[in-house]
């Protein structure tokens, strides 16, 4: 509780204030669907994907303060941009004399 000075020698105390957000807004602040979120919370191997939810007594509704939620995020755990993800399968003849040359301008510049 923090505590406010205010004129004429008197202190207010003032709470401070706890926003709970819900599947719908965590999935707006981390760009993932709800369906996602829910399923990253329920299975083990995907619950470093999200942050730690709880549930508020008498609901089965999955929680998150926004406090924890903004830490995680400042955290580094989200990553952006991560790039288009590489083929898979045998590269294009194009890629593969693209590498090809790549590796002799790379071989030409290192000294014997």
């Amino acid at each position: 509780m923090a505590i406010m000075k205010i004129p004429y020698g008197y202190e207010l105390a003032i709470k401070p204030t706890v926003r709970i957000l819900f599947v719908e807004q965590l999935s707006e602040l981390i760009g993932k669907a709800p369906g996602s979120i829910r399923t990253y919370c329920s299975e083990p191997k995907y619950q470093h994907l999200v942050p730690a939810p709880f549930k508020l007594k008498g609901s089965r509704r999955l929680c998150w303060k926004e406090a924890d939620v903004l830490e995680w995020i400042a955290g580094g755990s989200i990553t952006y941009g991560l790039g288009p993800l590489p083929r898979r399968g045998r590269p294009t003849k194009r890629e593969q004399l693209a590498r090809a040359a790549a590796r002799e301008a790379n071989n030409h510049q290192q000294p014997l």
